[in-house]
């Protein structure tokens, strides 16, 4: 509570700095009319003794709303602004010097974006764009007010961290409600969102920040950073020894070769803390990686993974193709596979463009592949979760676990097998044991 009374304490002093200024001006201004009027007695500017000239304030010489909208500009009272908004208080120097509140209010549900399912009822895909309507949440003021949500979001505010957990998860996935996506379409089919607002991923992640990371620190090829290549059916990893260097990075680069950064929460405080929050919520390592795809190029074949994977696409645009497992063993696989050729799939069941803002979910065993247009470079962070972390993981842990404490508390378990167990145990026996219906012996005798 008292961060939000500070925030609006800073709002209130920005609109009382405003309208200070407002008054001095309007009284410079009638003194300069009036003076004009008794001295000169000119009309070429004064209109029934009103300057025609645009007044101008020595500190709001920018918009403040044009501020509030942008994504990019660090300007103070931008910032200031920015935060205005979140309190649900919006005040400009467009407002004749009056200051307005404004409490969200609740709206129809039925008013909100919604998803549909995809003409094959295999994806979920949601399009919606600048003019809906948005109820009272944080995500959808932000997205209201054109903020980018990771400006807004503050981790020290939530008291319990699966709450900041789902508030996250609810930004990666607007407009679908958590509960919805767990229930439809976790672990079950692909989602798609095009937003058409290229800021909504904005925060996370940039180009120029990889530039800064390998300038400033020691990365070293095949453990920080993969350059790749996939061209005439077949790729190519180019790794050479040793550091990353930012020049030889960037001269792979410009011979089209795909970048990845593979754990770019070591280096990125944004990543950490998206990685590290979103593990709360799904009770699993969450993890990342970076692709930087030149345009007109391809960094990888055709393959499956074993995590569920959201990509954010931060800038560019890339085209995404995504098919079905080719049988029921590459459904929820607990290893990624390796490279297909374009004959060993099928025809795609999703085919579409990611632009700036987008994103798209895919189950485990998903096939697919990614490339960049011919018109610009591609920078997407792919969010990885559930790797390992089946019943089955859990099981293979617990079970050995359980019989080891089983053998060392019961003295059944550590008794000898009979001596004529092989001839009716084993996989060699179980037909007989069908075919006859008869029950196996029960063992020894031996006690």
């Amino acid at each position: 509570m008292a961060q939000n009374t500070a925030t609006r304490v800073s709002a209130f002093a920005i609109y009382q700095r405003y309208k200070e200024e407002k008054e001095k001006d309007e009284k410079r201004q009638a003194v300069k009319t009036k003076n004009v009027n008794a001295s000169v007695g000119g009309k070429e500017n004064i209109v029934n003794g009103v300057s025609k000239a645009r007044p101008r304030f020595k500190n709001f010489s920018i918009r403040l709303d044009d501020l509030a909208y942008s994504p990019t500009l660090k300007h103070k009272i931008g910032i200031k602004r920015r935060r205005l908004l979140h309190q649900n208080i919006s005040c400009s120097p467009g407002d004749e010097g009056q200051k307005r509140k404004k409490i969200h209010q609740d709206v129809d549900k039925s008013s909100l974006p919604t998803a549909q399912n995809n003409n094959n009822n295999n994806v979920l895909s949601a399009s919606y764009r600048e003019d809906e309507t948005v109820g009272p949440n944080l995500v959808e003021q932000c997205w209201k007010s054109r903020t980018p949500f990771l400006e807004a979001f503050d981790l020290d505010q939530y008291e319990d961290s699966r709450e900041a957990a789902k508030m996250l998860l609810k930004w990666i996935i607007y407009p679908v409600e958590c509960d919805k996506f767990l229930k439809e379409l976790w672990e079950r089919k692909p989602l798609l969102l095009k937003r058409h607002r290229s800021y909504y991923n904005s925060g996370l992640f940039s180009s120029a920040e990889l530039d800064r990371i390998l300038r400033e620190n020691c990365l070293e090829f095949s453990v920080n950073i993969d350059v790749t290549r996939y061209h005439n059916d077949k790729r190519e990893t180019y790794n050479p020894e040793g550091r990353a260097h930012a020049s030889v990075v960037w001269d792979y680069y410009q011979k089209g070769c795909s970048v990845r950064l593979l754990n770019p929460q070591t280096y990125s405080d944004a990543m950490w803390r998206l990685n590290s929050t979103l593990q709360e919520y799904f009770g699993s390592c969450v993890g990342a990686n970076v692709y930087l795809t030149p345009p007109g190029s391809q960094g990888f074949a055709p393959h499956y993974d074993d995590i569920e994977a959201f990509v954010l696409q931060l800038e560019g645009k890339k085209k995404w193709k995504l098919y079905f497992p080719r049988n029921e063993k590459e459904i929820l696989p607990r290893f990624s596979s390796g490279n297909f050729k374009q004959e060993e799939i099928s025809d795609p069941i999703l085919d579409i463009t990611l632009e700036a803002g987008d994103m798209l979910y895919f189950p485990r065993g998903t096939i697919h592949q990614a490339y960049s247009l011919p018109d610009t470079h591609s920078l997407h962070v792919t969010v990885s979760a559930a790797q390992r972390n089946s019943w089955g993981d859990l099981l293979e842990k617990l079970v050995p676990m359980a019989l080891s404490l089983a053998v060392e508390q019961d003295k059944e378990f550590r008794a000898s097998l009979p001596p004529d167990y092989m001839s009716y145990m084993g996989v060699v026996h179980s037909t007989d044991v069908s075919e006859s219906g008869q029950t196996p012996p029960t063992g020894s005798s031996y006690q």
